[in-house]
């Protein structure tokens, strides 16, 4: 396992290393869950998809906008997808 981590620590494409911070802080080894917020295309600046591909994570990806969504759905990830944004009830408008 600390051989897979290694290599999947290597090769993380997570903005400022999120992803292998979570990883390193797992401590009983097991597979966790996520949610990501403006998850873009799933793959590029994705903060989850090592977590999911080297360490069997599951989750949700979230993403707003109609262009990004359309690439994260074909992005082969096994993770739900959903189109929709998140924002308070008091800016409940959105315009893209």
């Amino acid at each position: 396992m600390l051989q897979q981590e290694g290599v999947a620590l290597r090769v993380a494409l997570s903005q400022r290393g999120l992803s292998g911070q979570a990883a390193q802080g797992m401590r009983d080894g097991q597979p966790g869950t996520f949610v990501e917020l403006g998850a873009y295309t799933g793959i590029r600046l994705s903060n989850t998809l090592m977590l999911e591909r080297c360490f069997g994570w599951t989750g949700l990806l979230i993403e707003a906008n109609p262009t990004n969504f359309a690439q994260l759905n074909v992005s082969g990830r096994a993770a739900r997808k959903v189109h929709s944004a998140v924002c308070s009830k008091e800016s409940s408008t959105l315009q893209m």
